[in-house]
């Protein structure tokens, strides 16, 4: 027992691999490993594609992405490519969803199986299921779900304890490094241990602009999970966009996290443009904007867990009034200095 114990602490994601070919019995095995998995009412949806043909390798290898992290730096380079995969596709006419748990089971079965037998891989979801599907020819029910890369190991990561970030990296012996979050941090024995540091916080953000572009403000509310207020700000930023101020209002919401020592929290905005383009999904094309993505995104990486949520402007009354404060008090300021100077001169 303590041999497949070892076996799994060993483990890591390999994608640099010798060129030594796979003998078939063994990946055989290895799928036969995968074929065993608990499955969900052991309805046993899952069906293997093995390739071991140095054609077909090279066909599949340009619909992967690897490592994101680290990308293009973490690609397998000439030389290092797997020599082999495994495909693991569900039959849609046994079960159209709710197969990721059997896929989860199966193939980790095969990553120790393959690991027994000297064998480094790689689990990777991030693929061109419609190039599989088109360089294999798989009937409509035959749904590509994983791809388990394959071959001799040709690196050898190492695992550190994850501290302000949890992305893997790598060092300038070209040596990967993987954090991972410590035991005790994820650990609970007969009760769950709510840890200060881990505790999630809800923070509302919005921006102003008067004339757009004109005199501009931003609203920041830190409450903790259960609504209550931790800190709230309101800042003048001069003359802005409203999406400039928006993302001025992000960033300032970031830096006062850190501040208070808060690392994990999900930011509410009701700009529709700023949550999709922070979560990826809009390009950034104004060039202003551009520099104030680029801040946040750093900014974001540095915490355990940041998520932005986009929601109505009915649900983001508080920050709206606190950026729209701003700027009514600079204008009550101006309005009460040219006042004085009015009557001064009378």
């Amino acid at each position: 027992m303590n041999n497949l114990y070892n076996l799994i602490i060993k483990r890591r994601s390999i994608r640099k691999y010798k060129q030594d070919p796979i003998p078939l019995s063994i990946l055989k095995k290895i799928v036969n490993a995968g074929r065993l998995a608990p499955s969900a009412a052991n309805l046993q949806p899952l069906e293997y594609i093995i390739v071991s043909d140095k054609n077909l390798c090279e066909k599949i290898f340009p619909h992967i992405r690897w490592a994101n992290y680290i990308a293009p730096e973490g690609d397998p380079k000439e030389g290092e490519k797997p020599t082999s995969y495994i495909i693991v596709c569900v039959n849609k006419k046994i079960k159209e969803e709710g197969f990721e748990k059997d896929v989860g089971a199966s193939v980790e079965n095969m990553i120790l199986a393959a690991l027994s037998f000297g064998i480094g891989s790689c689990f990777i979801d991030a693929f061109s299921k419609s190039a599989i599907k088109e360089i294999f020819d798989l009937p409509y029910y035959i749904e590509p779900t994983t791809i388990l890369s394959l071959g001799y190991p040709s690196e050898s990561p190492v695992i550190e304890e994850a501290k302000d970030s949890i992305k893997y990296w790598k060092d300038e012996n070209q040596i990967l490094h993987v954090p991972k979050r410590p035991l005790y941090k994820i650990m609970h024995i007969n009760k769950y241990e709510k840890k200060e540091e881990d505790q999630i916080y809800k923070v509302f953000i919005d921006g102003a602009s008067k004339g757009n572009p004109g005199l501009a403000g931003i609203g920041v509310l830190i409450c903790d999970f259960d609504g209550n207020k931790i800190k709230d700000l309101s800042k003048f930023i001069g003359e802005a966009t409203s999406n400039v101020a928006e993302y001025k209002a992000l960033i300032l919401a970031l830096k006062e996290l850190k501040k208070l020592n808060i690392n994990a929290a999900i930011i509410f905005s009701d700009s529709f443009l700023l949550v999709n383009q922070i979560n990826e999904k809009f390009k950034v094309n104004d060039v202003k904007l551009k520099k104030l993505y680029k801040k946040a995104k750093s900014l974001i990486e540095s915490f355990n867990f940041i998520k932005i949520n986009y929601i109505r402007r009915s649900e983001n009354k508080i920050a709206d009034s606190l950026a729209n404060k701003a700027i009514k008090e600079v204008k009550d300021e101006k309005w009460s200095y040219e006042k004085r100077i009015r009557k001064s001169s009378s």
